[in-house]
């Protein structure tokens, strides 16, 4: 207990002259606080931004609900061959408003729900009156079960019934941003709005869902399929069959009877591939952590380079601080400090340096990180693992470069030191 004390006192003593002489070379500590700063600012603010976009990314499509499963054209993923170039393995043919419809009609699993869309434009304009949206709108036509399947709730008014998709009625759901735009704070249930010359009822306003990476949720208008394809008709449609299972406990068996019945429509043969995609939620967020896992290893590498440089200037100036604070080691030797003592003291400058070092690049890596994600409109994550790995990895270079300046003091020669000038 006794020598752990005398330890620690030994320690607060090395603590207080790296302090001291941290104050006496304030321009020189601070250019060296500066340099390590900016290699943690690298390795946590990096790392700050993949873990903000992999969160909002997660968040949105576990919004979309985890018991839900697309049928696409494609699946996301893509392929890559040994020239980097990306590709898709064979041109799937497009889903079709027959085969959507039919497999919606034929698919029997028990609790699910089936829903239709396309997305006619990402440019739409609308008016009320002489009130008028952006050219940015997105127009989707959608069935009866679109806003049940992608967990769209409603926050004014209704959404279609089966009877206004069949019969082809001139009405539509729209989002918040629209209703704002259009009507202001008042209701627009039972207004009329205008697109393309087409008079369309409005009968119900979603919830907000807010905005991702500057791009808002919230504008976009939703017509009846049917309507929808008859004001974009001439255009080739790309269809999506959104499955929504009620029990996750059958998402699995609910995506293979999917997997079946589509094969079955296309008339496939037992020995070929499927020639669409089945994209679940599941499936996606594997991607995504895939995805995201890449750009963590990419950016801890820009990050390590960055303190590895940092480490060999952190050294190099240390090694002229020995230089030119050599009288004052002679010193120290004169009235009895050891070469442990010596070699202790500019070791603790180096660490206690590169930890100031590392402490200020945590903070702008964390304000950095705020900053991008308030600007692309994510959700900021607190780096926890970022800080932990560049106080590590501080720790290990700042240990590094400080070894061979505080192994070279500790050898000064007293009178060789006392002599320089």
């Amino acid at each position: 207990m006794e020598r752990l004390k005398k330890i620690w006192v030994l320690l607060q003593e090395y603590r207080r002259q790296a302090f001291s002489a941290v104050k006496s070379y304030k321009l020189r500590s601070f250019i060296t606080i500066f340099i390590i700063a900016i290699g943690i600012l690298s390795l946590v603010g990096t790392l700050t931004v993949v873990e903000a976009i992999n969160h909002t990314f997660t968040k949105n499509l576990q919004a979309i609900g985890a018991k839900s499963f697309f049928i696409k054209r494609y699946e996301n993923s893509l392929l890559q061959n040994n020239r980097g170039h990306f590709f898709r393995r064979s041109p799937n043919p497009p889903i079709t408003y027959k085969e959507a419809m039919m497999f919606k009609r034929k698919y029997d699993f028990p609790g699910a729900l089936v829903s239709v869309s396309f997305t006619g434009t990402t440019r739409g304009k609308f008016t009320s009156g002489e009130e008028e949206t952006g050219e940015n709108v997105r127009v989707s036509g959608v069935d009866e079960n679109y806003l049940s399947t992608s967990q769209t709730e409603i926050d004014k008014g209704r959404g279609f019934t089966q009877a206004e998709i069949t019969q082809n009625k001139n009405v539509a759901v729209i989002g918040p941003d629209v209703a704002r735009n259009l009507f202001g704070k008042e209701n627009p249930v039972g207004k009329i709005i205008i697109y393309k010359g087409y008079k369309l009822k409005v009968i119900g306003v979603t919830k907000a869902k807010g905005a991702t990476f500057g791009e808002s949720q919230d504008n976009f208008v939703l017509l009846p399929i049917t309507l929808g394809r008859k004001i974009f008709s001439g255009r080739r449609h790309v269809y999506e069959i959104r499955v929504y299972v009620e029990k996750p406990a059958d998402y699995n068996h609910a995506q293979d009877r999917a997997i079946v019945l589509m094969r079955k429509l296309r008339k496939l043969k037992p020995f070929q591939e499927n020639n669409f995609g089945v994209v679940g939620t599941e499936e996606a967020l594997k991607e995504i952590n895939q995805t995201t896992g890449i750009l963590r290893a990419a950016a801890f590498i820009i990050g390590l380079i960055t303190i590895l440089a940092s480490s060999i200037a952190l050294m190099n100036i240390m090694l002229v601080t020995v230089t030119e604070r050599i009288r004052e080691i002679g010193l120290r030797k004169a009235i009895g400090a050891s070469n442990t003592a010596i070699m202790w003291q500019f070791f603790m400058e180096t660490i206690f340096i590169a930890l100031m070092g590392a402490m200020v690049g945590i903070l702008l890596g964390i304000i950095f990180g705020m900053g991008i994600a308030r600007l692309f409109n994510v959700d900021f994550v607190m780096p926890w693992n970022a800080i932990m790995w560049g106080l590590i990895i501080t720790f290990i270079t700042a240990f590094l470069s400080g070894l061979y300046p505080a192994y070279k003091a500790s050898k000064a020669s007293p009178i060789e030191a006392l002599r320089y000038e």
